[in-house]
């Protein structure tokens, strides 16, 4: 009786400063783990490869596919040539031992230790060298930042591209014609102008940043803010962020004078943050008022299609404020990017939840849905059925090709170096084809294995929106809106909806079909 064969995933992953090395590359992992699985008896299901990620989380793409098979019990194992492949945090290794691969009766295998996780030895020996693992990577971060911090205490530039300055062998050398828009810029802020005013009109005189883009309010403030501008060198401000912001410590940074020229005199420094802590407090203030403005972000402006931002002014009798929402783009980048087109809130708000109400309540909408749902899916494994019959069809002829190209050989009518090269031409083409075949195979089981969503599982979700959306939070409900609404459109009058398309039946959302909803 043939003994059933494990099948195993194999996980490979290289970080960018991994790449160059010998031993590290992609291909590299997959060839050795190919063997090790073949001299093992093991099945390979897929191979899963994260090119360019560290290993410090799992926010990686293809570890994330391999997490979703893992839970749908595609596989029995995760081959990994070196357990740090898998995680540099022994806590991720060790959640990941205990919360996903015992429950889901899964093991973690690791080729160069011949390591099995669901051994208790495997188990002690995974988490011994993921601490060392651990270890090394925090070696590697103090190294790297030491470093950096070294340069920076002697003066040096440890940053990217700025303004005003070109990064010539890590050495900042003025640009003249951007340090002539630098000094510009704080020029006005010296005259007591805002970050908007700044933007805007430095926008219309025609001058970009760097990178060429439109300036907005967030790239003037990060400019008058910079001291790398009066020819100091500052390092470690953003170091460590989350703990130091948690605790308060925002001002625990290296500030040296720097090897670089300055473009900014100290007088004019001096006057530019004289007006940043003078309107501190005025900005503070400003920023109590909320409003609940639960469309931001999804009503978009009639005329660029960007999102929309708050927006108040006071009434005249100074009962309170009147309340829209603005285009984003103009409200950062002024008028070269776009005009304020406000649109009244309360008014469109009341027409969007009217909207939604209507859609929730129309039975065929949601038999649509369905239908187009199932309609996609058909056409989905046709489409898959099709490519794997001529994918077959072509496998066939190369092997035939390959036959007569061997029977050629024998017979001599080709001679050695000819065959070799034809052969291994075909014998790529050959793998590459069989390759493309498992892939679809595995595609077109993950469709035939697809939950199934029914009439009751969509009203079920819809039917209680109305009751949720009273008793919300302002928070809760902005939520809610973006669970549904992918985004609004409205017609260039600003009052009327031009259309609403919803999220449900959207690919980038809930992988479900190619086209969205579109509510007019």
């Amino acid at each position: 009786m043939t003994k059933h064969r494990m099948k195993v995933a194999i996980y490979t992953r290289v970080s960018t400063e991994e790449q160059a090395k010998e031993g590290y590359s992609l291909g590299a992992q997959e060839d050795a783990l190919r063997k090790y699985a073949e001299s093992n008896n093991l099945e390979v299901y897929d191979v899963y490869s994260d090119d360019g990620y560290s290993g410090k989380s799992y926010e990686r793409p293809e570890i994330q596919r391999l997490f979703k098979h893992l839970y749908d019990g595609k596989f029995q194992a995760i081959l990994v040539k070196t357990v740090d492949r898998i995680s540099r945090r022994l806590s991720d290794i060790s959640k990941l031992q205990d919360e996903v691969l015992v429950p889901n009766n899964c093991r973690l295998l690791v080729s160069d230790n011949n390591l099995d996780s669901s051994t208790l030895d495997g188990k002690m020996f995974i988490n011994l060298i993921g601490t060392f693992a651990e270890y090394e990577r925090g070696m590697i971060i103090s190294r790297v930042k030491a470093g950096m911090e070294k340069r920076a205490e002697q003066g040096y530039w440890n940053g990217g591209i700025v303004l005003g300055y070109n990064n010539i062998n890590k050495q900042l050398v003025i640009n003249t014609e951007e340090a002539k828009l630098v000094k510009r810029i704080f020029e006005l802020r010296a005259e007591g102008k805002g970050y908007k005013y700044i933007a805007k009109t430095v926008n219309e005189e025609g001058y970009r940043s760097k990178k060429g883009n439109l300036f907005s309010i967030g790239t003037i403030k990060t400019i008058l803010e910079n001291e790398v501008y009066i020819g100091k060198c500052r390092w470690g401000k953003r170091k460590d962020w989350n703990t130091k912001r948690r605790n308060g410590v925002t001002k625990d940074y290296v500030l040296v004078e720097g090897k670089h020229e300055a473009i900014i005199s100290l007088d004019l420094w001096a006057k530019a943050q004289a007006i940043n802590n003078t309107n501190k407090e005025s900005v503070s203030k400003n920023r109590n008022f909320h409003g609940d403005f639960i469309l931001s972000g999804i009503l978009r402006c009639p005329a660029c299609g960007a999102g929309t931002v708050m927006n108040k002014s006071k009434k005249r009798d100074g009962s309170g404020y009147h309340l829209y929402y603005m285009c984003q783009a103009f409200a950062s980048k002024g008028l070269k990017a776009c005009k304020s087109n406000l649109i009244g809130k309360e008014s469109i708000e009341k027409k969007v939840l009217q909207r939604v109400k209507e859609l929730l309540n129309d039975i065929t909408i949601v038999e649509d849905v369905l239908e187009r749902i199932e309609s996609q899916k058909l056409l989905e494994k046709s489409s898959m059925k099709n490519t794997l019959l001529l994918n077959s069809k072509n496998l066939e002829k190369k092997k035939a090709l390959l036959n007569k190209l061997n029977s050629d050989y024998s017979s001599e009518k080709l001679g050695a170096r000819v065959y070799n090269m034809q052969a291994e031409s075909i014998l790529k083409d050959i793998d590459d084809m069989e390759e493309r075949k498992r892939r679809v195979e595995r595609e077109y089981e993950d469709l035939q294995t697809e939950s199934i969503i029914t009439k009751e599982t969509i009203y079920q979700a819809l039917e209680h929106f109305d009751s949720l959306y009273k008793t919300a939070t302002f928070e809760q409900r902005k939520s809610l809106l973006r669970a549904i609404i992918k985004k609004i459109e409205v017609e260039p009058n600003r009052k009327d909806i031009k259309c609403i398309t919803f999220w449900f039946d959207y690919d980038d959302a809930l992988l479900l079909s190619k086209t969205g909803r579109t509510v007019s």
